[in-house]
Parts: C-alpha cells; sequence; structure tokens
C-alpha cells in the first residue's frame, strides 16, 4: 500500500478508498469489550423479520459474454419506471437536470461509460487511480452547491453533505444521503424540486482542476449513458432487501442449495445480521452459472486486478437484471497478500443497486468455508464457518448499499457516519509501530478491542472479518439504497 495524503488536503476525498473498501480480509480477531461509541449498535425499531422465501432456481442458461472477450454493457434499472429517469447519453462537461418529488428518500446518480478514457489518473499528493465516473458538482434546486468533487472536506468526513470514495473504472455510482449530516437533515426527505449536476469523470476532473492539481490522464472525450434512481422516502425504519446468491463453485447447485446445511446455516446468520440494523433478507435465490463460468471463475478472482476486462469485472456482468444484491460465490480469492487471506471484494461502493450486469453490479465471496466447523444454536464466527462466511456476504452487500469500512485499514482514515466505533492508528496500535501510521502500518482486530478510542473490530464493516455488528446509522444508511423496498 502507498501512504495516504493528508486529510486535510483537497483531494483527501479521492483517496485511495477504492482500494481498501472494496476487500475484506480473514485474520484472527481479539477479543475486548465495546467502547462507548459502540453502543448504538442495534437499531432499536428492528422489524420482526420472517424467514426468507428461498426459492430453488436454476440458471444454467448460456448466460453474459463469450469467455473470451471483455464485455462493457450499458444495462437499466429494474426498479418501476416511475422512480427512475433516464436522462441520456451525456458527454462529462454536460449539465443535467432531474427532479425530486416531495416525501423522495435518496437519489443516486449512475454513469455508465459508453466511452471514457481507460488510463489512470493521477491527482497531485496521491497515488494513481483509475478513471472513475463521478458527478463533478451537485446543486440544489435552489442553485446553491450540494456537493463539489475538487472541494475539500471537513476532517471529520461525517460533517461533509456527501462523500464519494469507492468505484471502479467505467461505471460510477453516487448516492445521497451518505453522510451523519445529510442523514439527518433529511430526516422528512430529500429537498424537492429540480437538482442539476454536471456529468464527469476523473479525467475530465483533473483538466478542470489544472497542472496545479493533477498530474497525468486528464481528458475530456468521456461520455456516459446517466440515469437518476429515486427511493421513495422518507429513509423507513425498516425495509427488505432480497439476495442473487450464483454458485460460481464447484461444490454446489442450485436444486439442492436450498436443502444444504451449510447454506441454510448462512442464510440464517445473514437474516440475523441485518435484522439488528431495521433490514429483513426477503427472498433468497440460489442460481446457477454454464460450465465455463465456473472454469474462469471459481478460483480465477485476482483482488489485485480491478480493470474493467478483468476477472471481478467480467463476473459482475453476468448479474441478471433484478434489484436483488447480487453475490457471486466462489471457491477462492487470490491476490492476498501480508499473511491475509481476501474473503470478499465487491464491484463498487455503493453498487449500482437495482442495475445488473454491469462491470460492477456484484461482489464475490470466497464460500469455501460453508458446512465447515461447529454450529451451535448462537451466531459463532469463530467455529462455524457458515457463520463466518454470513458475515462476509454480509460485509459486502453492506458496501452494495454504501457502507464504508468505519476505520480503514492504515487507521488514518474514517467513515462519514458519526456513531460508528474509530480505531486511529496514533493511538491504538503499539508505541513502537505509531511512527509508521499513514506510512504502512495497520491497525488490527487486537488493536482495535480495547473500546473507547481503540474500538470496532466487532462492527461488521470493520476492514478484518470477524465482526457482526450495526449501528443505528449504518442501518439507516443501507434502507436509504434503492435496493432496499
Amino acid at each position: 500500500m502507498s501512504a495516504r495524503p493528508t486529510r486535510a488536503r483537497p483531494e483527501a476525498h479521492r483517496l485511495p478508498r477504492w482500494w481498501v473498501a472494496a476487500t475484506v480480509a480473514l485474520a484472527a480477531c481479539g477479543g475486548g469489550s465495546p467502547g462507548p461509541r459502540e453502543e448504538p449498535f442495534v437499531a432499536p425499531l428492528a422489524p420482526d423479520c420472517s424467514p426468507p422465501t428461498i426459492p430453488d432456481v436454476s440458471f444454467a442458461a448460456t448466460v453474459g459474454p463469450a469467455p473470451a472477450t471483455c464485455a462493457t454493457p450499458v444495462h437499466d434499472s429494474a426498479l418501476d419506471a416511475a422512480w427512475v429517469q433516464h436522462l441520456g447519453t451525456l458527454a462529462v462537461g454536460s449539465t443535467a437536470a432531474f427532479v425530486v418529488p416531495p416525501g423522495t428518500g435518496s437519489f443516486t446518480i449512475v454513469e455508465q461509460a459508453v466511452q471514457a478514457s481507460t488510463g489512470p489518473v493521477t491527482f497531485a499528493g496521491a497515488s494513481p487511480l483509475p478513471n472513475r465516473a463521478v458527478p463533478l458538482r451537485i446543486k440544489y434546486p435552489d442553485g446553491s452547491i450540494f456537493f463539489d468533487d475538487t472541494a475539500p472536506i471537513p476532517l471529520d468526513f461525517s460533517l461533509a453533505s456527501a462523500v464519494s470514495f469507492g468505484g471502479r473504472q467505467g461505471t460510477g455510482v453516487f448516492t445521497a444521503p451518505s453522510t451523519a449530516h445529510t442523514l439527518a437533515a433529511w430526516a422528512r426527505g430529500v429537498p424537492s424540486g429540480t437538482w442539476s449536476f454536471v456529468v464527469g469523470d476523473y479525467a475530465s476532473e483533473c483538466v478542470e482542476v489544472g497542472p496545479a492539481g493533477c498530474t497525468s490522464g486528464g481528458g475530456t472525450t468521456g461520455i456516459y449513458d446517466v440515469s437518476v434512481l429515486l427511493r421513495p422516502g422518507p429513509v423507513p425504519r425498516s425495509g427488505t432487501i432480497d439476495l442473487d446468491l450464483y454458485l460460481v463453485t464447484t461444490r454446489f447447485r442450485a436444486p439442492g442449495a436450498p436443502s444444504d446445511p451449510g447454506l441454510a446455516r448462512m442464510v440464517s446468520t445473514i437474516s440475523s445480521v441485518f435484522a439488528g440494523a431495521g433490514i429483513c433478507v426477503g427472498r433468497v435465490t440460489f442460481l446457477d452459472v454454464p460450465d465455463w463460468v465456473r472454469a474462469d471463475y471459481a478460483t480465477g478472482i485476482d483482488a489485485t486486478r480491478l480493470g474493467a476486462c478483468d476477472a471481478l469485472a467480467q463476473l459482475c456482468t453476468l448479474s441478471r437484471p433484478s434489484a436483488a444484491v447480487p453475490i457471486f460465490l466462489v471457491d477462492a480469492i487470490g491476490g492476498s497478500g501480508g499473511g491475509l487471506r481476501t474473503v470478499g471484494i465487491d464491484g463498487a461502493i455503493p453498487g449500482p443497486a437495482t442495475i445488473g450486469g454491469t462491470i460492477v453490479s456484484g461482489a464475490v465471496v470466497n464460500a469455501s468455508d460453508v458446512g465447515a466447523g461447529t454450529c451451535g444454536a448462537s451466531i459463532d464466527l469463530a467455529a462455524c464457518g457458515s457463520d463466518a462466511t454470513a458475515a462476509v456476504v454480509a460485509h459486502e452487500v453492506g458496501h452494495y448499499l454504501g457502507l464504508y469500512h468505519p476505520t480503514e485499514s492504515g487507521g488514518t482514515i474514517f467513515d462519514a457516519l458519526s456513531d460508528t466505533p474509530t480505531c486511529a492508528c496514533s493511538q491504538c496500535v503499539p508505541p513502537a509501530y505509531r511512527p509508521s501510521c499513514g506510512a504502512g502500518a495497520n491497525v488490527g482486530a487486537s488493536d482495535c478491542s480495547a473500546g473507547g478510542a481503540c474500538a470496532g473490530a466487532s462492527n461488521l464493516m470493520f476492514w478484518l472479518a470477524g465482526g457482526d455488528q450495526l449501528t443505528a446509522q449504518q442501518g439507516q444508511l443501507m434502507r436509504a439504497s434503492p435496493a432496499t423496498r
């Protein structure tokens, strides 16, 4: 990992979180009691969730592109047409407008590349980044600025109006609300009226900020298919999500999946984790894939290869049109290092909820531990392999619905919520390692299990696998996703 620029710089919001926030690694998880900031882990308004409906569905017909091709398809949302505004094919620099009716809970801007630079973009003080699509500026109906991707943001991200960190080359997803500040300000719904934004990507942003702010990769040739998705609102006190589980594994097939004890336990645990955050798991669909998909991808995902033509992106293009969150269960994920095993990686944060078949439509989870170990009456992430896998699936679903890691691996960057536990490297790692904070040191589970200012290992979204708890704001943010009904 390269050193990160300080959070005070204008480019702080384009730090390479697209990498750390996109993966969850597996390591030993230490004990410790939760600190004061961990108290709201269970949303007080959690619903009584019925067991999810698990259909026995086979999806063995040929899907997606031929194995040797690189597909970068553009797709429509599966949302009701009344909540989708397709704005057409627009060049970067174009101004687009969308209407937010009263009683809207959130909006999501999706830019899908029709033509875009594939080279990296290097902003001053930051490592090269993929050319991700992101609105350059977004304005309220009264013309004031809601979001500007070139402007500084507060040192405390939770005070910002919006943040945009995670993404991949080719497709950009921007959802609001995304911070504690806006969750509170929009408790009664998104301000209604005609909003506007400038279509953009990092290449065009590089041109705008000029040589002083961006050293290479600039260009204004990007053309994107642009849509805005609205979530009826205000954000509800409870909601339901559906899951599509693609069996890209040599171990399971759809006809027998619902009755498999290991998979049944995994689904049950996923449901329990989300129920505490006010979210019910509704329909879980197991889907088979053709033999060539298993041959190419069951052990073919490399967590370090994140381009549009690499295995992760191409596997995501096989997800079907659906409002369900697509999860691909595989036998192994490569590209791990530093004594860690990568067990999950997502396409983008947030994902293009309700839009299947794009290069970022889904997440991949290593399912090799399903059915392993000993599973008792309660959730046991250490002893029960199905529970551990369930937590990884839930973690990746959290990313897809807009959640980041409360503390990134380096212990210097934190999410934009105010009730998530944090673990600062400068306070929580042993003194001998503190000089390396921000330059290679990572915070581990034992560092972040002491409570107080050094907490978070037990949170579902901690960067290392091992937690299953969620805060009230994390639940609220997930319920604002258009994938939640």
